[in-house]
């Protein structure tokens, strides 16, 4: 797939998403050294629409891959022996419960509101937005101890973009899960969930790790941190 205007150029993933995971003050700009993946362009995201244009076509077709890995499945989570289908609220409640994990696991931890999430026929999602404000020099490590948790939890990377701003993952049980890096170095996640039972969908009980912006603009980041807002120092002698 190649949009022209330079949004997009899609190919498949196949190696890891950064080598932050091992070397925490790492800047995300050097995620991409070892990747031959599923590409986007997303300069734009410094700018404006172009940058977003791409986000939407990666995750177009990353949730065509779900669809066609569950192609024999029924319209619904499969229910486990004894139990009834999984329902949309259910679903969400899963969704919030991957979210709560990935939280608690950025240590030291940082500030986060709900985003207004968007319930389907089948499928709905949860989002929420980093309001602290992260160091560009910090963000590798951020986005390297999400990588370490989800990889750790069995999810499976599906695709990235060129400059290592956006990273979806698969979950066994068919939950996609994506991080994506925009303006003002804010990390966005976001949780969809697969096919489930048609319900009402409740807003989430998690109380956000900050102000709660939820049917609200969500700001830039504005909540200093002394360790993700501050530059990592250079090495002694450097």
């Amino acid at each position: 797939m190649r949009p022209t205007g330079g949004a997009a150029i899609l190919a498949v993933s196949r190696g890891p998403w950064t080598t932050a995971s091992h070397t925490s003050g790492q800047p995300a700009r050097g995620i991409t050294d070892d990747l031959s993946h599923l590409t986007a362009t997303h300069e734009g995201l410094t700018t404006g629409a172009v940058g977003l244009s791409a986000v939407t076509a990666l995750s177009s077709v990353f949730s065509w891959e779900v669809r066609r890995a569950r192609v024999e499945d029924p319209a619904v989570i499969p229910a486990e022996e004894g139990n009834p289908p999984m329902t949309m609220q259910q679903a969400a409640e899963r969704a919030d419960a991957i979210l709560d994990a990935t939280f608690a696991a950025v240590r030291p931890p940082v500030c986060w509101t709900h985003r207004d999430s968007q319930a389907g026929t089948h499928t709905t999602d949860r989002r929420r937005a980093v309001i602290t404000v992260i160091a560009e020099e910090r963000l590798g490590g951020l986005l390297g101890l999400v990588e370490r948790h989800w990889t750790g939890l069995g999810y499976t990377l599906r695709a990235t973009s060129r400059d290592g701003r956006a990273a979806y993952f698969l979950a066994s049980d068919g939950f996609q899960l994506s991080v994506v890096v925009g303006w003002k170095d804010q990390p966005h996640f976001r949780v969809t969930t697969p096919p489930a039972e048609p319900s009402d969908v409740a807003l989430s009980t998690t109380s956000p790790h900050g102000p709660d912006h939820r049917h609200k603009k969500v700001p830039e980041p504005d909540q200093f941190h002394p360790f993700w807002s501050v530059p990592q120092a250079p090495p002694a002698g450097g």
